[in-house]
């Protein structure tokens, strides 16, 4: 049997028609692949009596293979054969009283050998049932008017949740005096819009969830951790309240799933409450592009790289004026540990954020745009971005 190139699988793997005919297995079980693109797929299961346990909910085994099969075409959309390693579910509520389950699959993260891939299942209704990450952070697509499904960003989700606490407290009364909620300096300054308009106060820290943790000590230590609301970072991490100190996948999926049935109770979804969170403050945009330096001297061209943005500064990116540059390795302007994290804040109000990986031979670029259109704010982070790749290499 002659067997395909790597060219040849990815092809397969991209092709959703092309796809089915050569999996039997998935055909024999109503598996259907209906969408995929680069690192990205989405699978359905027809529901059957076959696929039911004896309580009439689906079965534990065809959710674990539409997982299965959703993570393993994410992956090998890269056109590389791949086999699972490990695996693990975890079942938010039953599946049950729909005629279809949908999962979507995304590649988090890509290795020379090895890879993770997440798989969020839903009803035909559009309600999370499942994920597999290990419960620290927590994704999710929404459903369209059209019936489509569109991923969540991680800034996008904690603007969500920020927005939902902040309304529900005031709501019932119990948002406690001098709010504060946390995130990072590499997240949306969308939510420091929101928490303007509740009237919290919205505290910057360095990239990691410990010094999120480390806010919440500080409060603590002073008697007042009840003003600690919510943090987040655009990583898909969140916490609300201060019983850990970490991001938590179990309190961030139950708040998601409760802030899906409110807004359904009221005749809502989140898609909608996120159009109306930007019709209020503007089309926010926040993007990443990374750069990759490989090999034994890729650490030390990173490292010149970043000296050479501070010993040269920027004055311009994109023919946009540079008004404001943060360098946080210099803690007595920022109020922050020393982080090797620059900021630029442009005459337009878009912010570039340069700062290396912390685990991988990577230079991020984290761009923010505000449009009064996605289309708009899609073309200003277009052109910073081409604008700062030639610096970057």
């Amino acid at each position: 049997m002659t067997q395909n190139t790597q060219e040849e699988n990815k092809a397969i793997y991209l092709d959703p028609f092309r796809y089915n005919q050569f999996e039997g297995f998935n055909s024999h079980n109503h598996v259907v692949v209906t969408e995929v693109g680069e690192g990205t797929s989405v699978v359905e299961v027809e529901m059957t009596q076959d696929g039911m346990n004896p309580l009439n909910m689906a079965h534990g085994g065809l959710i674990f293979t539409l997982c299965d099969v959703a993570t393993g075409v994410a992956v090998r959309t890269g056109g590389r054969i791949t086999v699972s390693l490990d695996s693990s579910i975890h079942f938010l509520r039953a599946a049950k009283d729909t005629p279809k389950l949908i999962a979507h699959g995304r590649v988090v993260k890509e290795g020379r050998t090895t890879g993770l891939a997440v798989a969020e299942v839903f009803n035909a209704e559009g309600v999370l049932l499942a994920t597999d990450p290990d419960a620290d952070r927590v994704g999710i697509a929404m459903k369209c008017p059209d019936g489509s499904y569109e991923l969540v960003s991680g800034n996008e989700m904690g603007v969500l949740l920020l927005d939902y606490i902040c309304a529900g407290r005031i709501e019932k009364g119990t948002m406690p005096a001098n709010p504060v909620a946390v995130k990072s300096i590499v997240s949306t300054p969308l939510a420091d819009a929101v928490a303007k308009h509740y009237g919290v106060e919205m505290r910057n820290v360095l990239t990691g969830f410990k010094w999120i943790g480390d806010q919440i000590a500080n409060l603590e230590a002073a008697g007042e951790v009840d003003r600690f609301i919510f943090g987040f970072e655009e990583s898909y991490g969140y916490l609300a309240g201060p019983y850990v100190r970490d991001k938590d996948a179990v309190i961030g999926s139950m708040l998601i799933c409760e802030m899906a049935a409110y807004y359904r109770s009221i005749g809502s979804s989140i898609k909608q409450r996120l159009e109306e969170i930007y019709a209020q403050y503007g089309r926010y945009l926040n993007k990443v592009d990374s750069f990759e330096f490989p090999g034994l001297t890729g650490m030390e061209k990173m490292a010149s790289i970043m000296q050479k943005l501070r010993d040269e500064p920027l004055t311009e990116i994109g023919g946009h004026k540079v008004v404001k540059v943060m360098d946080y390795k210099k803690p007595e302007e920022t109020g922050l540990p020393a982080a090797n994290v620059l900021i630029y804040t442009l005459e337009n109000g878009a912010t570039v954020v340069v700062r290396p990986s912390g685990t991988e031979p990577k230079i991020k670029t984290y761009f923010t745009t505000l449009g009064k259109t996605l289309k708009e704010a899609q073309a200003q982070k277009d052109a910073l971005a081409a604008a700062i790749e030639p610096i970057l290499k």
